[in-house]
């Protein structure tokens, strides 16, 4: 059975490290203003991306340092979702038990009809950089759970998957460490057919489909952690309701009572990241994570409405 921990690496750690110096070496004297040459997990990612081959990982490092100092992808918002209310339902929902970043996206929620390369590149892009900056200590990937119940014609473009998996793999490589994709049909392995021959293999490797609820409940409840698991089971089972509750459909809005399922996150993930999210703002703390922006739209607006008024 496959495992959520994804495509282990077999290197040997002295024959790594030996790798890194060297790719180290390599870019001396290169503009790096984040820094991210002397980062050694950054090393070891664009290594693993090149199979170790160390003049290519120097060139593909090199590539997404320009990249990164022309788009600046710290700054990068996803202004289709800020234009139209859940545009986009990829929202990071919690941590599983290595520490790794969760995303979880349905269909059924989110409010597209139709998709642009652009729009899905900013929006990955957007999440990617977010959930880097909250990464637990010994994690260096995320893992995606893919919810296709609910897919229509227009989110299958291989163009546009292709063009996604460009600049994700180019320059966010080994970050997607696992993709779990659940009720998958026709219209999923159609699309994956017509874009695999353009994925390189280690890549393709992390998409997992998963063949029954059965499947996903054994792998989830095994590798994501109880708190987790139930809340992605949860939310697979009532997003596969008909007609979808509005507070589903709503994801980015906090239910009206905290007791109940959150569609925004697990409880863990709400109470570390969205109920301290504008304090951390007033405090102008100089880094922290923002979640989905509609999300952030909801906080900010209920935060207005609740700050006290003062008296003439």
């Amino acid at each position: 059975m496959a495992s959520v921990r994804g495509v282990e690496e077999s290197k040997a750690p002295e024959k790594q490290k030996a790798l890194e110096d060297a790719l180290y070496s390599s870019l001396h004297g290169v503009d790096d203003p984040e820094r991210l040459i002397e980062d050694r997990n950054c090393l070891n990612r664009y290594l693993r991306a090149r199979e170790w081959n160390v003049k290519e990982a120097g060139k593909m490092l090199k590539s997404s340092i320009s990249w990164r100092q022309e788009t600046k992808p710290k700054d990068i918002v996803c202004h289709t979702c800020k234009q139209q209310q859940g545009y986009h339902s990829m929202r990071q929902v919690g941590h599983d038990q290595l520490g790794r970043p969760v995303f979880y996206s349905s269909f059924t929620q989110a409010t597209q009809r139709s998709e642009t390369k652009e729009a899905a590149v900013q929006h990955i892009v957007y999440l990617l950089e977010q959930a880097c900056s909250v990464m637990e200590k010994g994690a260096d990937s995320c893992v995606w759970v893919m919810d296709c119940d609910g897919m229509f014609m227009s989110a299958c473009n291989p163009q546009i998957a292709y063009g996604v998996n460009q600049v994700v793999s180019y320059h966010y490589p080994e970050r997607l460490g696992l993709v779990l994709a659940l009720n998958s049909g026709m219209l999923m392995r159609g699309a994956w057919a017509a874009i695999k021959p353009f994925v390189a293999p280690q890549t393709a490797a992390k998409l997992c489909f998963l063949p029954s609820p059965l499947t996903l409940e054994m792998l989830i409840s095994e590798n994501m952690g109880e708190e987790l698991s139930t809340w992605l089971l949860e939310e697979v089972r009532l997003n596969l309701e008909r007609p979808i509750r509005e507070s589903q459909r709503q994801f980015w809005e906090a239910p009206p009572s905290l007791t109940g399922h959150d569609p925004r996150g697990c409880r863990s993930y709400v109470d570390r990241f969205l109920l301290p999210y504008y304090r951390k703002l007033e405090n102008n703390e100089a880094t922290f994570h923002h979640p989905h922006p509609n999300i952030v739209e909801s906080l900010r607006t209920h935060h207005f409405f609740s700050m006290p008024v003062e008296a003439d």
